[in-house]
């Protein structure tokens, strides 16, 4: 199917670079990357889904020692 997409720079940027690594066509590569996002399951090492959660991409990073903060306080 053939489209026309408007994609971030950093976006095409690094998929040009995987492209040209990886020998492959661009559009190989984003129908790729694509695919993987779609995907809605993640598996642990034994095959088992594995609960996962979206969070808002501006979302605070929560560190280590935030979370050792909070145990000690509990």
């Amino acid at each position: 199917m053939r489209a026309s997409l408007q994609i971030d720079d950093d976006v095409y940027e690094e998929a040009q670079r995987l492209a040209t690594s990886e020998n492959r066509s661009i559009d190989e590569v984003l129908s790729d990357l694509a695919r993987k996002g779609l995907r809605t399951e993640i598996l642990d090492a034994r095959g088992r889904v594995f609960p996962t959660f979206s969070i808002p991409q501006d979302a605070p990073l929560i560190t280590l020692e935030m979370v050792k903060a909070a145990e000690s306080d509990s």
